[in-house]
């Protein structure tokens, strides 16, 4: 009986006075919460606006797409869609980025997106021209490596699960393939461009 009585001076487990972390602060140790709020929203609103002067972009284009079309050239269309589709991509993937990823304002990144920006525009201008459509997305596609080139140096990943990462890593190869392949083409159109070869490619 004594054996299961308990000494009065036993420890008691100690309660944890230190009060949860807040996802939100989880992403920056380094910075408060209004800090991480602003630059997300003042990243946001910058790639909101060069979004939109790429779209503008293209809608100086759609006057000469149904001329285009009329004179066999459909696959204009196909250019269109996917001039959009890459605006679209871009700034759902950086605003993503913004929230999940330890990504503060800096030169580096900034100007990889103002090029990048200016790249989508140049892409929207050159819808009826492949060659020069094709080199703009490879400019997009090259400063969207650079970009990830710069997180993984400034531990931008550190708060992604090992599961994402690994999906990060593989979209970096396929981006790396589509940047291949979109500067050799846009080489190829330079030096033999031809209807069908738009076409086609």
């Amino acid at each position: 009986m004594e054996q299961n009585k308990q000494p009065k001076n036993a420890e008691t487990p100690s309660k944890n006075d230190t009060a949860p972390v807040k996802p939100v602060e989880k992403l920056w140790a380094s910075r408060g919460v209004e800090d991480v709020y602003f630059q997300r929203e003042a990243q946001v609103t910058w790639w909101t606006i060069l979004g939109g002067i790429a779209v503008g972009a293209v809608l100086t284009r759609l006057e000469s797409v149904p001329v285009a079309i009329r004179a066999g050239q459909w696959y204009v269309l196909i250019y269109l869609l996917a001039t959009l589709l890459v605006i679209i991509n871009s700034w759902v993937q950086t605003t993503w980025g913004s929230l999940v990823l330890r990504w503060p304002i800096s030169i580096p990144t900034s100007l990889l997106i103002f090029f990048q920006g200016i790249a989508m525009s140049l892409a929207g201008l050159s819808i009826i021209t492949p060659a020069l459509w094709y080199s703009a997305i490879s400019v997009v596609v090259i400063t969207a490596l650079l970009n990830q080139w710069a997180f993984s140096r400034t531990h931008a990943w550190d708060n992604l699960p090992e599961p994402l990462v690994i999906r990060a890593k593989t979209g970096i190869k396929i981006y790396g393939y589509i940047c291949i392949f979109t500067v050799m083409m846009s080489v190829l159109l330079a030096f033999v461009s031809s209807q069908l070869l738009e076409m086609i490619l």
